[in-house]
């Protein structure tokens, strides 16, 4: 069953949901985070189970001792679902009757929307991975940067000066629900616009140190887009020719290292790096949040197309198609990208699916 429909409507999020432990894990720490899990027999047709890092509202207050003991009956809350796993918790503040309430009044005002509907909206705020916008409800929408494979709405701008300003009324469709957020995830309808001139694009020439125009059949394969200070507007560049930049950011938060984990998790096989190497390279970038945002819709849809595909060269193949869609525009992928497995096709589905169009 599709991950979402389970939290959606068979298990929602902040439902209460008692358990008796029949199995934990040792309990190891990295950060202050405590990891492992005790697994929990319930009512549910699925494999639940407890973080030990949702035992305590705050990980410096955690200690072992918080962890159950086999044969213990304790009270719960569902938070997630994923790989037919249902995720519990039993931190405190998730258990208060007053937060399983406000779930309650969450998933009832949901009930009552349609997916696919448009409607308009007023921005509130700009941020990096998207626009805040007022839709009239008790609730802020989302237009996410990262999330234009379901959203049935068209791509913010890569150029965040061309987005929608503060104060404007846009137009937007209901595209999917954020449960963990309690938002509602929207698409954005732009005005009608003068389409840009494909003929030729900018790449930036190291060696003259400034931007020359070559023809779009010209780009070298595995080029890729990027804003270079200093210069306005995305340039190509070979990734070769970059540099790493120093870290700009503090550590994150865990919700973000949630995102990091999901990311690592579905590139582990393609990319050999830690999960403190992905969050230190996330830290290097200007606009973090946005550049996880991207990336764990790029897990999503990399997922989507793996789960079930044994072939190791057909998984690169996919995680070659998504890595290509991250590093340019549609209207640019074909210059780009050259499957070796996948025939046109089939890469054609997973570059659909990743900028948000049936596949």
């Amino acid at each position: 069953m599709n991950p979402y429909d389970v939290i959606r409507h068979v298990h929602r999020i902040g439902s209460p949901i008692t358990g008796t432990v029949i199995d934990r894990t040792a309990v190891e720490l990295s950060h202050g985070i405590p990891s492992g899990y005790a697994t929990l027999a319930t009512a549910s047709d699925f494999r639940a189970i407890l973080p030990y890092d949702y035992l305590a509202d705050d990980c410096s207050t955690f200690t072992p001792d918080l962890i159950p003991n086999v044969g213990d009956q304790i009270e719960t809350v569902v938070f997630n679902f994923a790989y037919d796993t249902l995720y519990l918790s039993a931190k405190p503040s998730d258990l208060e009757v007053s937060t399983i309430q406000e779930w309650q009044a969450f998933y009832a005002y949901i009930d009552t929307l349609t997916i696919g509907r448009e409607i308009t909206g007023v921005v509130e705020q700009a941020r990096p991975f998207g626009l805040f916008v007022n839709i009239g409800s008790p609730y802020l929408g989302l237009i996410d940067v990262g999330h234009t494979s379901f959203n049935r709405g068209h791509p913010l701008p890569f150029d965040n000066d061309a987005w929608p300003k503060v104060g404007q009324e846009i137009r937007c469709v209901i595209g999917y629900i954020r449960l963990h957020n309690r938002q509602i995830g929207l698409g954005w309808i732009p005005d009608p616009a003068k389409p840009e001139s494909t003929d030729t694009v900018p790449f930036y020439d190291f060696d003259v140190d400034s931007v020359v125009y070559i023809p779009r059949d010209e780009i070298s394969p595995g080029a890729i887009e990027v804003q270079i200070q200093g210069i306005n507007g995305l340039v190509w560049v070979l990734p070769e020719q970059l540099q790493k930049g120093s870290i700009k950011h503090s550590r994150f938060d865990e919700k973000l290292h949630d995102y990091i984990r999901q990311i690592h998790g579905a590139f582990a096989e393609h990319r050999d790096l830690t999960l403190d190497e992905w969050e230190d390279d996330f830290r290097r970038d200007e606009n973090p949040e946005r550049e996880i945002a991207i990336w764990s819709h790029a897990a999503d849809v990399y997922v989507q197309f793996t789960a079930d595909e044994p072939s190791f060269a057909r998984r690169l193949d996919i995680y070659r198609c998504i890595v290509t869609c991250m590093a340019t525009r549609p209207d640019s992928i074909w210059s780009i990208l050259e499957p070796q497995v996948l025939d046109r096709a089939e890469a054609q589905r997973v570059v659909d699916r990743f900028y948000g169009k049936d596949a």
